[in-house]
This record gives C-alpha cells, sequence and structure tokens, in this order.
C-alpha cells in the first residue's frame, strides 16, 4: 500500500511557529533565512531554530555553475580542469608565470672601478644603466690639464725612441728582420736570458740526478771529445782491419 509522506511547509521565506524534533519543512518563498530551503527541526525541538538541510535554492547554484568568470556563481572546472576568474584572495604560494612588478621593490647597484645606482627598481618599467667609470690615479689617464700626465707620455716616448735608435735601427742594418721585429712589438728576448735559463736547468738537473747513489753520474754539460793515445789509435784501426776483413766473407 503507497504511503504519503507530507512536510510543512509555507508560501513565505520564514519557519512555523513550531517545529518538532526530527520534523521537516519546507518555505517556498525568495529570500530570508529559509526562502526555497528544506529545513529539519532542531534537536532540542520547540521553537529551537531548525537547521537547514537543502532546497531549490543550493541546488539551482549547483546547475549555474560556470567555468567563465561569472559573478555570484559557483565555480565549475571545465575538461581541463581549469576556469576563470577575475581578483583571488588568498595566500598563494610558488612562482607566476608573468607578472606586471615585483611584489617589494629592489634596488641594483654597481661598486668598483664602475658605479651605478638604480634606486627603486620594481620590473614596470625598463631600466637603463647610465654608470660613471672611477678614476684610478695609479694608471695614466689623459688629462691634459695634469702636468704629470704629459710627465708619463713622454717618458714612454723617450723609452720607445731609445729602444728604436739604439737596438732597432742596428738590427735593420745588419739584415737582422726578427729581431727588429720582436724589438718593435715587445717579444724581443735578449741571448743571455737564454743562455741563463740553459745553464740553470742543467744544474738543476745535473744536481739532483748526480746525487743518487744508485745511477752513474752524468755530465750535463758540453761533452769533451777524448783525444786517444797513439795505443788506443792503434788499437782501434786493428780493430776496424778485422771488421772489414771479416765482413768480406
Amino acid at each position: 500500500m503507497a504511503q504519503t509522506i507530507k512536510i510543512k511547509r509555507t508560501t513565505g521565506n520564514g519557519k512555523p511557529t513550531s517545529v518538532a524534533q526530527g520534523e521537516m519543512f519546507y518555505a517556498y518563498g525568495t529570500g530570508g533565512t529559509y526562502g526555497k530551503r528544506l529545513s529539519i527541526g532542531n534537536s532540542a525541538g520547540g521553537t529551537d531554530t531548525p537547521e537547514i538541510i537543502g532546497g531549490s535554492y543550493y541546488t539551482n547554484i549547483i546547475d549555474t555553475a560556470a567555468t567563465a568568470n561569472t559573478a555570484s556563481k559557483l565555480v565549475l572546472r571545465d575538461g581541463s580542469g581549469n576556469f576563470a576568474a577575475g581578483t583571488i584572495t588568498a595566500a598563494l604560494s610558488g612562482n607566476a608565470t608573468t607578472a606586471t612588478a615585483l611584489a617589494t621593490a629592489r634596488t641594483i647597484a654597481i661598486t668598483g672601478d664602475i658605479t651605478y645606482n638604480s634606486g627603486s627598481f620594481d620590473g614596470s618599467s625598463n631600466l637603463n644603466l647610465a654608470t660613471n667609470l672611477e678614476l684610478v690615479t695609479s694608471l695614466p689617464h689623459y688629462n691634459p690639464n695634469d702636468p704629470d700626465w704629459w710627465y708619463q707620455v713622454a717618458r714612454i716616448f723617450n723609452i720607445q725612441g731609445s729602444r728604436t735608435f739604439y737596438k732597432t735601427v742596428p738590427a735593420l742594418a745588419k739584415s737582422q728582420w726578427e729581431k727588429a721585429f720582436r724589438l718593435e712589438t715587445g717579444m724581443f728576448k735578449p741571448q743571455w736570458i737564454t743562455k741563463f735559463r740553459e745553464t740553470q736547468v742543467k744544474n738543476l738537473i745535473g744536481g739532483a740526478y748526480n746525487k743518487t747513489n744508485v745511477l752513474p753520474n752524468i755530465n750535463f754539460g758540453k761533452e769533451k771529445k777524448k783525444k786517444l793515445s797513439r795505443e788506443e789509435k792503434e788499437r782501434k784501426l786493428q780493430r776496424q782491419k778485422a771488421l772489414a776483413a771479416l765482413s768480406s766473407f
């Protein structure tokens, strides 16, 4: 046998005067606290505030949810899990794909021989670096008002001129083209440097090698030919004759 369950109802948006424990009611009106909402009596019953458990007010919100940025609408993600929004107020973490400006402005500074100070920079506009090159007083900078500068220039030309006159010109007169080229380009290496280096290397290697008791002493200097005596010359000549006789067989 079919059963019919009825609940209290009202055409307004309020609640009945008394709603018993577990008793439900529905308000057909709009607005207010209970309009378009289904409610159930409080566990204490009587005149205590009923609890709202559903109604068309909430089903309409779900039915009209949208992925677009629509005011007062529930957010519905699209097939890719995305949705559109305007301003989101939240405590976010991570990195943004794009940003108009830095959250906190910074100052970019360059120190050393070149100095620069950007002031406050938040990334909202381009940054043009206009630097200042500091003067290093120990170097001969161009300053026509400084007598010391002219002294340094004259000193350089005097050194170069003396080298050209006393070294390069005689080398050219002797057709020593490579020497003249090295003198003028600063790549000239005097012969005494080469000899000094060779002597030091031989002394270093020879001294370290000949200090050992296992290896025989070796003279790392120039080898001198030993002068043979008359008897040694005679024996050497006999050996050569014997070798020649054997090779004829």
